[in-house]
């Protein structure tokens, strides 16, 4: 294997374990952690609601189509994820190879949510990891962690 590559390897495996210690930080990541669930499918809705508060905190030129469309798609009281135009769909994946890492980390985190049918835990921790690697190339990690956590608790655990 040509060195490069496995500079490459070391770091993402570096940004996998920055990213998993940012969770760990977390009360979300706690509870989301102590949850026995097979399936958490319930945690789609407030994640895309999650996803597309960045949008509007810190817009994209190529997400507002995706935006529109998935708000009106929220109002339904049933997700069906196989329902999502196509147009949709490689709007998000245009993203994830764009320009911007703030930018891919927020379509990679939307197209985990609108194309993933086996929405498992591990898929809950790496939206919400992708959500906060976006957030971190706007903010110092102390300018928006614990806000975060706390709308996060309030959006996914709202009784809590």
């Amino acid at each position: 294997m040509p060195i490069k590559y496995s500079i490459i390897y070391i770091l993402l495996f570096i940004q996998i374990i920055k990213m998993l210690d940012r969770f760990t930080k977390l009360k979300t990541g706690e509870k989301i952690n102590a949850l026995q669930e097979e399936s958490f499918s319930f945690l789609r809705k407030p994640l895309l609601k999650y996803a597309l508060r960045y949008q509007d905190t810190y817009p994209f030129d190529l997400l507002p189509p995706v935006e529109n469309y998935l708000n009106k798609f929220l109002q339904k009281d049933e997700l069906n994820i196989n329902s999502i135009d196509q147009s949709v769909k490689d709007l998000i994946e245009v993203g994830r190879f764009e320009y911007s890492f703030s930018l891919n980390e927020i379509s990679d985190a939307l197209s985990i949510l609108v194309n993933t049918e086996n929405f498992n835990k591990e898929c809950v921790i790496q939206v919400i990891n992708h959500i906060l690697e976006a957030f971190s190339c706007n903010l110092d990690e102390k300018e928006f962690l614990e806000s975060e956590d706390e709308y996060l608790m309030k959006l996914i655990f709202p009784k809590n």
